[in-house]
């Protein structure tokens, strides 16, 4: 049997047998690869998630004052 190449998550010493020993081209598992793509984006989702839940906290203040402002006015 000829290993062409070998699945593995990264270690070293796995990386290591699979090329050395085996001969064999080692490729990662999909499970590391898409565990990687999250790190790049997510700082920055995350900021524009606060960003608008910033925004949203901000107009319903402006939205409850206003509100109160006209109660008053109508109330005098």
């Amino acid at each position: 049997m000829t290993v062409i190449q070998g699945t593995n998550d990264e270690a070293k010493a796995l990386r290591h047998y699979q090329k050395q020993d085996l001969g064999a081209q080692p490729a990662s598992d999909l499970f590391h690869s898409q565990h990687e793509v999250p790190k790049g984006t997510s700082l920055h989702l995350d900021w524009q998630v606060r960003q608008a839940n910033a925004a949203v906290v901000a107009t319903q203040m402006h939205s409850d004052a206003g509100g109160r402002g006209a109660r008053r006015a109508t109330s005098v």
